[in-house]
Formats: structure tokens, C-alpha cells, sequence
């Protein structure tokens, strides 16, 4: 699963870089105005695994509801169990194990579901990288004496 959370950190951040870069007006815009931006704009996939999505999105479709995350990751799982929901009613014969698997090759997640401190964090860690490979001089190796 840690692959999953950095491949979303990723695409968080190049996210806010093209809506950085992108910015409308003529002014800079500042961290949390970019954070803010991107957090509110859906992202392009749900970052998590087939097995979880199908325990999660069985249960949930199911009704049991024991073993079910809090917060953000709940906010997830049921969005995720919604996409489900409304792709086995357009194809009653789709399984939820087929449309849970469609579901995350094809739909865009409605959030990146991090929190905004989390991406406050991440933007400002891209920031501090930028400006540091910036100041800092390339390496030049001196050439051999000859002799």
C-alpha cells in the first residue's frame, strides 16, 4: 500500500505545481491558496489496492460495517462504494468484484482525501526542494593534472 501513497503524493504535488504555475492574475499565489485549490479538484484515481477496495466496498455495500476506517480514509471508501454502487446499476450483471476493479482503473476519485495540514506539508517540502536545487551550484569536476 505504500506504493499507492506515494504515487499519490506525487501526483498531488504536480497537481499544485501546474496550478501553481497556471495561477490566474499576476500575483503569486501562496501556499494555501494552491493547497486549497488542488485539495478542492477531485484526483485522477483512487490510490489504494483491488484487495482493499473489495473488502472495504463489500462491507459497505453489504451494510456490515465493523472493521470500517474513521475520517478521511471512511470518506474514501464511501465514495469509492458509491462509483461502485451506480456502475452495477447501469450493468446489473457486473459483480462487485468487476465493478470494483473498473471502478479503479477508469474513475477519478472526487478528492485526493488527505488532509490539508498533510498537503500543506507536502507542498511546502516542494517548495523548500525547489529553492534549494536552485542556490545550489552544479558540480564541476576539475579536470586531471597532466603530467
Amino acid at each position: 500500500m505504500e506504493h499507492t501513497r506515494i504515487n499519490r503524493d506525487l501526483d498531488f504535488l504536480s497537481a499544485c505545481s501546474r496550478k501553481a504555475y497556471n495561477w490566474p492574475g499576476d500575483a503569486f499565489p501562496t501556499t494555501m491558496q494552491v493547497v486549497d485549490a488542488v485539495l478542492a479538484e477531485g484526483a485522477p484515481r483512487f490510490y489504494t489496492t483491488y484487495d482493499s477496495a473489495y473488502y472495504y466496498v463489500t462491507q459497505l455495500v453489504s451494510g456490515r460495517h465493523r472493521d470500517l476506517p474513521k475520517g478521511l480514509a471512511l470518506k474514501k471508501w464511501q465514495a469509492f462504494a458509491a462509483l461502485v454502487r451506480a456502475r452495477r446499476e447501469k450493468d446489473a450483471t457486473l459483480s462487485v468484484a468487476m465493478a470494483t476493479m473498473l471502478t479503479l482503473q477508469h474513475d477519478p476519485a472526487p478528492s485526493f482525501f488527505i488532509s490539508r495540514a498533510y498537503a500543506h506539508r507536502l507542498y511546502f517540502a516542494l517548495r523548500r526542494r525547489r529553492a534549494a536545487a536552485k542556490t545550489t551550484a552544479p558540480f564541476i569536476p576539475r579536470q586531471a593534472a597532466i603530467v
